[in-house]
């Protein structure tokens, strides 16, 4: 799964306004400064485009308790709602 493509989808589906860059960009450094994981970042897709934590596990090939550990050290300002 790609983040560049799955960001470029969910902006794609979502009317922006300008104000929204800032906020975009300030969020997208909040992920660097959190050292949030690719893997993290995966779940966090997954999460927002409506799959459930058992869905999630069996396409990582992770267990589902490995997915809600991940979630737990996740602060919830980087949960995206689903499209």
């Amino acid at each position: 799964m790609d983040v560049d493509r799955f960001i470029m989808n969910l902006i794609a589906q979502t009317t922006l306004q300008p104000a929204d860059e800032d906020r975009i960009r300030n969020l997208a450094r909040r992920l660097v400064n959190y050292r949030i994981s690719d893997r993290k970042k995966q779940i966090l897709m997954l999460l927002a485009t409506g799959f459930k934590q058992v869905e999630i596990a069996r396409r990582l090939k992770i267990s589902r308790q490995a997915v809600s550990k991940a979630l737990a050290t996740i602060p919830d300002e980087f949960r995206l709602n689903a499209p």
